[in-house]
């Protein structure tokens, strides 16, 4: 079993009609009202669950506060992920200004480095130019020990360093590169202060920095591989590389808030906002040949995968 690069396959053009499609992309306040609760509720876990550790300080209210802290994590990444669609209130200014101050930022992602990559992995799926592709390529987990490592190194810390190391695109110009450190720079100060000021010093660097280098990045990673990894019996059926995942609680917790589990759905319709991708699943359900793969959970994929490697 291999993971490639085939050509591009179908794409959401004509299997939705286009009325049906415009109004799959419609916003409506309902859907803002949604996406701003989601925001708060996610930032209101976060401090609580670094208040419970602070207050009462013992091993195992850490280990929940570290793990609840990764899930929130994620959960604000596809936050930025829909702001960098302008599907979060679709206003571009708007969308620009929550997804640098109220997620991205926050969790160390680089604005326009990030929108850059994210919407050329959007063009260029399928081919050797997409700047996502090593994360779901086999070049590098054709072996049991290779998967190990990929996914070790992401544990431990090594992706993120790598990923800082790398810097932005280069069709990212100097100034918004500079923008982008100086977010950075602040947010993280912010955090930092704030938190070392209400409940100790510890508390930044052990429930943010940690959850969000190790198990926040390991979880993207197996994410982004699950969802673009076709094996080579499921070709030439599902060589668009369009899959989603139905999972469960527990999954779409760590790896997959936010409905980022519909992730072929998204893929033939970015415009559609998250809230509303499980409408184009059902709509897609109706045609006669749904043009994706779906799995029923991450792990079960991964470990399937990881079983058919020497």
């Amino acid at each position: 079993m291999t993971v490639t690069s085939p050509p591009l396959g179908r794409q959401g053009a004509g299997l939705l009609g286009a009325e049906q499609v415009r109004a799959l992309a419609a916003l409506r306040p309902s859907d803002r009202i949604g996406n701003f609760g989601y925001l708060a509720k996610t930032w209101a876990v976060i401090v609580a669950a670094a208040v419970v550790a602070g207050v009462w300080t013992h091993w195992w209210t850490v280990l929940l506060a570290f793990l609840v802290i990764s899930t929130q994590q994620q959960a604000l990444l596809n936050i930025e992920h829909d702001c960098i669609h302008t599907s979060f209130t679709r206003d571009r200014s708007r969308d620009t200004l929550i997804g640098i101050v109220a997620a991205a930022s926050p969790v160390g992602s680089p604005w326009h480095g990030t929108r850059a990559r994210h919407l050329a992995h959007h063009r260029l799926i399928t081919t050797a130019d997409d700047p996502d592709l090593p994360l779901h390529d086999t070049a590098d987990k054709a072996t049991k020990w290779a998967l190990v490592r990929y996914f070790g190194l992401g544990l431990l810390g090594g992706y993120a360093v790598l990923v800082l190391l790398k810097g932005a695109p280069s069709n990212v110009e100097r100034a918004d590169r500079l923008r982008d450190l100086r977010n950075l720079a602040i947010a993280q100060s912010v955090l930092w202060v704030a938190s070392g000021l209400t409940l100790g010093w510890w508390v930044y660097p052990v429930l943010w920095v940690l959850p969000l280098i190790t198990l926040t990045t390991v979880c993207h990673l197996m994410r982004s591989f699950i969802e673009h990894a076709v094996l080579t019996e499921e070709r030439p059926a599902h060589d668009n590389l369009l899959i989603s995942i139905t999972s469960n609680p527990v999954e779409r917790a760590f790896l997959a808030p936010f409905n980022m589990n519909y992730h072929a759905e998204h893929h033939l319709y970015p415009a559609v906002p998250a809230r509303r991708l499980p409408e184009v699943r059902h709509a897609l359900e109706a045609t006669p040949e749904p043009p994706r793969l779906l799995r029923t959970a991450y792990l079960t994929a991964l470990v399937r995968y990881a079983r058919s490697l020497p």
